[in-house]
């Protein structure tokens, strides 16, 4: 028989429990189930909230908490405490939930196993959402996507977006996919969606079927909009190295963000200056260049100019002309 394997992430969560393990156990699921709860070293009552649904539904819960003396300086210890969960999970297909966040249409599992089930060219499928504000506004997100399945290469370079929490996957993530992923660090979001679209292609359907809290206090809403261009920038590297046969897709879907930074590239460094030992850790010398614009030699400035006309023409002919 068939199982999912829902992995949902808490930090500090504790009032945001009960909707988002509810909006787990009040869907129409046609199979087995199990829920996997990664804790990362929560200080509140978040654990004391999810006992209370251990207590209701004993067999399908388990916790594995990440302690925060270990790691406790790595930048994305959500990464961390996702790939944890995913290695206990034993479904046939995987789902990712961030605490903060809910479903919000029964049917939509339901769909997706037949829709699954019926071409298995599918790695995933995939729904709309909408944004949900502190205030209570909700606002269903609207993009250029119309039902059905969509090329894995169409998705990523034109750009699209579904977030991660949204897609029920097949379960691909053997031990030595997890072991490759942890040393990059980098399962977050567009890069748990399109590391899994290396195996295979995605449908979408618009129902609604996520709520995605918009936390004021998140990492993203606290960036202005020049960190924000750096982060996608360094995207770049980050998801070409989880799935390298997309480079060219990934570099369009990014060269937004590149360009932004490669026009501002002289008032860059005190904004970029937490993320440069991230970028040499990646050898990203590109945005390493552009960072430090005013200290570095004439041969330097010279690379990088070379290396954004590269860029501008990868994009313009097609063809992967930047290798990073």
């Amino acid at each position: 028989m068939e199982k999912i394997s829902f992995c949902v992430t808490y930090y500090n969560q504790e009032s945001c429990v009960e909707k988002s393990l509810s909006s787990i156990f009040s869907m129409d699921i046609p199979c087995d189930f199990e829920v996997i709860v990664g804790d990362d070293g929560s200080s509140d009552n978040t654990l004391s909230e999810v006992k209370k649904f251990i207590d209701l539904y004993p067999n399908k819960i388990k916790v594995f908490v990440q302690d925060r003396t270990e790691n406790a300086k790595t930048i994305n210890r959500a990464s961390l405490n996702r790939l944890n969960i995913a290695k206990q999970a034993t479904g046939d297909y995987i789902i990712f939930l961030d605490g903060d966040d809910h479903y919000c249409y029964n049917g939509v599992i339901k769909k997706a196993l037949t829709i699954l089930n019926n071409d298995k060219e599918l790695i995933a499928c995939g729904a709309n959402f909408k944004y949900v504000y502190p205030d209570g506004r909700e606002e269903v997100f609207t993009q250029k996507l119309i039902e059905g399945k969509i090329k894995s290469t169409n998705y990523i370079s034109n750009g699209y977006y579904i977030p991660s929490g949204a897609i029920l996957f097949r379960n691909i993530l053997t031990k030595e996919n997890i072991n490759f992923l942890e040393k990059i660090n980098n399962f977050d979001d567009n890069a748990i969606t399109i590391y899994m679209l290396q195996f295979g292609d995605l449908y979408y359907t618009d129902t609604v079927f996520y709520g995605y809290y918009q936390c004021p206090n998140s990492l993203w809403s606290q960036c202005n909009n020049i960190e924000k261009d750096i982060l996608n920038a360094m995207d770049y590297k980050l998801i070409t190295m989880m799935a390298p046969q997309f480079q060219l897709e990934i570099l369009k879907r990014q060269y937004g963000a590149l360009k932004a930074l490669y026009k501002t590239k002289s008032i860059l460094h005190k904004s970029a200056a937490k993320y440069i030992d991230i970028c040499k850790n990646n050898k990203d010398t590109f945005l390493l260049n552009l960072f430090n614009w005013n200290e570095i030699s004439a041969t330097q400035r010279f690379k990088a100019i070379i290396d954004w006309n590269l860029i501008k023409l990868s994009k313009k002919l097609n063809i992967l002309l930047y290798k990073g």
